[in-house]
């Protein structure tokens, strides 16, 4: 699945988290879609907010204050990879050509995930999202 690793490139962005549990998961397999909030583990975003929405259709969006990602994104398992489309302002988005993968780590009530390995050839998108942890919301 592609994360839409979107999210990475923001600055100045604030706020809180909180999640509650996947009434879509089937089967110990969690559901990706839907509306994740977490902190940015490192680089110069870290500690900021980032709000993350998945939708059926394999579209991302990212929303740290002023900046929006827009991405795609595929999963396979508990391996997601996310594809940059667009961005405002256009610097925080990756090259499209640059696909990042990342394996998740659900919580048991899939209320919470967390990007626990990753291989991203754009550098502040890996630093965003390698270690990054979300709640439901």
């Amino acid at each position: 699945m592609i994360i839409p690793v979107l999210f990475f490139t923001l600055s100045g962005c604030a706020g809180s988290s909180a999640g509650t549990s996947d009434p879509s998961a089937v089967a110990g397999e969690c559901n990706v879609v839907g509306t994740w909030v977490g902190q940015v583990p490192a680089g110069m975003l870290m500690g900021r907010v980032l709000t993350m929405v998945f939708s059926e259709d394999h579209t991302a969006r990212g929303t740290c204050e002023q900046v929006t990602l827009n991405s795609t994104w595929q999963r396979n398992g508990d391996l997601v990879e996310v594809i940059d489309v667009s961005a405002t302002p256009p610097f925080a988005q990756c090259d499209p050509s640059l696909v990042g993968r990342y394996s998740l780590e659900f919580s048991d009530d899939c209320g919470s995930v967390r990007a626990v390995s990753g291989e991203d050839p754009c550098p502040h998108r890996r630093q965003a999202l390698l270690g990054f942890r979300a709640s439901r919301r």
